[in-house]
């Protein structure tokens, strides 16, 4: 996009990299009056995030990204755009041969001026790439008096713009608002909430006959309601059912078709296209992660005598498992159909022919927010439905990418108490950047459906988040209660904090951006040989391990796969955890020193999503003086003393583990300290026996 390009060209690069705001921001409202006054306020934002991002990666990433060593040609000023001609070694042209359309940075190499100065440092677009070793760069006319023939040149591309298309999705979403469905639009700008008189006679006979049975009252409200608005929202905290309560909706929609006679099937035709749904998530991961627990309740469709839906998960980076309704392994299906004669007669627009027959043909398709964007996808002029998971896990650009032309319906689906998006720029963080759509609905006080019925969490495990987080609105279902086997050792209680009070937090020896506690991982790899011998179904139970620092995952990664014994474990951070789940669960804190404070563990909704990942057992090992100068996590140490699930362990290690699986509840009364520990009655029959 021009605007795109001539924005990023005309960024100093060195300037950049200053902390000074080169945009004037303004605070994202929770109400836009015009099209204009949300450019007004995201454009800005998305280029001061975007310049920083770059920063960033280049910072990490400059000794591994591509450099080239080249010499300039020519300069040539064309429709007042300036284009450089850049002479390149041969070994380098199979480096740069797919990077037309990419952005490079570019830096004059002079042997008599300091080539830090700003203006000698700038970004460049690859326009044409020749044969002859040579590179046509469009680049600001601003610089032409600064850059002369026989000049060398660095020519360094940066990660982040090895996609440039990754890039510029938010920026199109911004470009494209004003074309939007016009009611979707509307309530975009301005969340009012507007009713839409329906059928309402089918849903009420659907459910009297056979949800009520299957969904709890909020999952049922939620089912009923969503399609009486344009946008819904449902708020809802882990292990609520929201993937469930997907189903029960996608089970709606099929079944009202099936009703009132409208097909299924969709033909390749666009004139002929029927209904869609479309179901994202931020990451891979997530929708992964969504798409496999919905794989087992797609069945509940074919038992109801539906007509079957053809699920399409479109994008990379896909788990194995998911391979069979992949959107390329569904195209070589399909180019493998075609005779071998008339393979070599097949053009492009044949095979774009074909994909689009694909993607017209499912009628669920899973996508990332990103991949959302592909254009087979904006294509489509069918209805469409548009689910998106893990809402308040993505900034709201991104929650616009998936809204096209044709979306009628929306449903927003998240908990805004878990982790948002991740934002990099501070001074965007502070103008509300890294916001959500959910949460800007919910400010505006936009109706929301909450799940209140957890069925994941141990009653001991969910107490404290329901309370802290949710208003004691999370209620626990009947089926959590149960007692596993080894819950009935106190030192294996379902909810547990280890004060590690020696432990020392230092830098991590490879990743000097990121902490390690090798005192803790020390003391939760003794405490897992523990449960190895103790637990005898430890191989029928999930297992992870998660801290807030990547230095103390590799750290973990490394010890703990020592263990002989292979298990179901998973070892990460809390970040890429959220939307998972575990029966088993260790948290590392890693951090201990005082006077370096706890980072962005402070955060409540990082502390809410580590809670609420476990099943059975959450385990937290940390320096509770450390821990306890953040008020969020003062409450949460508070909450395990007055429980009694609270251990103090010192060194030796060995030592404070055998305490701590012998421990006794009355042992607490006469608990010195780790490694002197004198019981009363060993005391006693020691004495009695010197005395005979």
């Amino acid at each position: 996009m021009e605007s795109f390009k001539n924005e990023i060209l005309g960024w100093n690069f060195f300037y950049s990299k200053t902390n000074e705001f080169l945009y004037r921001l303004f605070f994202v409202p929770i109400v836009f009056a015009t099209f204009f006054h949300f450019k007004y306020c995201f454009e800005p934002l998305y280029f001061e995030e975007l310049r920083y991002q770059i920063n960033k990666n280049i910072k990490e990433n400059f000794v591994t990204d591509l450099k080239i060593d080249g010499i300039i040609r020519s300069t040539k000023i064309k429709f007042d755009k300036l284009f450089v001609k850049i002479k390149i070694k041969t070994k380098s042209i199979d480096k740069v041969k797919n990077t037309i359309g990419n952005f490079f940075i570019l830096t004059i190499k002079n042997d008599n001026i300091i080539a830090k100065k700003h203006f000698f440092t700038f970004f460049g677009k690859v326009v044409n790439i020749k044969k002859k070793k040579l590179i046509i760069m469009e680049i600001n006319p601003i610089f032409f008096l600064r850059i002369n023939k026989k000049d060398k040149i660095i020519l360094f591309l940066s990660r982040y713009f090895s996609k440039i298309s990754l890039v510029l999705k938010e920026f199109e979403t911004i470009r494209k608002f004003n074309y939007l469905y016009n009611p979707i639009r509307t309530i975009l700008m301005n969340p009012v909430n507007e009713s839409i008189i329906l059928r309402n006679s089918f849903f009420d006979e659907c459910i009297d006959r056979h949800y009520n049975l299957h969904f709890n009252k909020n999952q049922l409200s939620c089912i009923k309601d969503f399609q009486n608005n344009h946008i819904t929202l449902i708020q809802g905290p882990p292990g609520t059912g929201k993937t469930r309560t997907i189903l029960g909706i996608l089970a709606i929609l099929f079944e009202e078709k099936k009703k009132y006679g409208i097909k299924l099937k969709i033909s390749v035709d666009k004139k002929k296209q029927n209904d869609q749904v479309i179901i994202c998530a931020p990451s891979n991961a997530a929708i992964d992660e969504n798409l496999s627990r919905m794989l087992f309740g797609i069945p509940y469709l074919y038992q109801n005598n539906l007509n079957n839906p053809r699920l399409l998960r479109l994008g990379p980076n896909y788990n194995k498992y998911l391979d069979h309704i992949s959107f390329e392994t569904l195209s070589l299906i399909k180019l493998s159909d075609i005779d071998f004669e008339n393979k070599f007669k097949f053009s492009n627009f044949n095979i774009i022919n074909l994909k689009r027959s694909i993607i017209n043909t499912g009628s669920l398709i899973f996508t990332t927010l990103a991949c959302s964007n592909y254009h087979l996808i904006n294509n489509l002029t069918s209805k469409q439905y548009l689910i998106i998971d893990e809402a308040a896990q993505s900034i709201e650009l991104s929650s616009l990418i998936p809204i096209k032309k044709y979306t009628h319906r929306i449903i927003l689906v998240g908990d805004i108490h878990q982790l948002p998006a991740t934002v990099f720029s501070k001074s965007a963080i502070a103008f509300g950047y890294n916001r959500s759509l959910l949460k800007r609905f919910q400010l505006n006080r936009y109706p929301t459906l909450f799940l209140g019925i957890q069925y994941r969490m141990h009653p001991q495990i969910s107490s404290f988040p329901a309370r802290k987080f949710y208003k004691n609105n999370l209620k626990d279902s009947w089926k959590v209660s149960k007692i596993s086997n080894f819950h009935q050792l106190r030192c294996f209680s379902p909810l547990i904090f280890f004060d590690i009070i020696d432990g020392v937090e230092n830098y991590h020896t490879d990743n000097h951006f990121s902490w390690c506690n090798l005192d803790e991982i020390r003391f939760i790899n003794l405490y897992f040989r523990s449960i190895i011998c103790l637990i005898s179904n430890l191989n029928e139970l999930t297992i992870g391990f998660i801290s807030g620092y990547s230095g103390q995952i590799e750290e973990m990664r490394d010890i703990l796969s020592n263990s002989k014994i292979k298990l179901n474990e998973q070892i990460s951070t809390i970040d890429s955890f959220q939307g998972k789940e575990k029966d088993i669960l260790f948290f590392s804190c890693v951090r201990s020193k005082i006077e370096r404070g706890i980072g962005f563990l402070a955060d409540g909704r990082r502390i809410n999503v580590a809670f609420t990942r476990a099943k059975l057992g959450f385990w937290i090992f940390g320096n509770s003086f450390s821990l306890r100068k953040d008020s969020n996590w003062n409450e949460t140490v508070f909450d395990f003393k007055i429980r009694n699930n609270y251990f103090v362990s010192r060194k030796p290690y060995e030592r404070s583990n055998r305490r701590v699986i012998y421990w006794d509840i009355l042992d607490h009364e006469n608990y010195t300290f780790d490694g002197e520990v004198e019981f009363t009655n060993t005391k006693i029959l020691i004495e009695s026996l010197f005395e005979n």
